[in-house]
């Protein structure tokens, strides 16, 4: 399932914060930064809290992450 992380909910998931991940794209570029954090997150399981509701404009269902939890 898609969830969609933002603010603290993304640092938490990335284990970075936002200003180290704009210093290495700045350093080493957008699409090796977001390779590495792929990678990063790839495979793990965590338990998220969130809320879904259907997207006005695709009319897909959406979750946004309110919690994270690592397992």
């Amino acid at each position: 399932m898609r969830a969609s992380f933002f603010g603290k909910q993304a640092e938490e998931l990335l284990e970075e914060s936002t200003e180290k991940i704009l210093e290495k794209i700045e350093g080493q570029g957008a699409e090796k930064t977001l390779k590495e954090l792929n990678e990063k997150v790839s495979g793990k399981e965590i338990e998220i809290q969130a809320i879904a509701k259907k997207n006005q404009f695709s009319g897909e269902l959406e979750v946004s992450v309110r919690r994270v939890d690592k397992t």
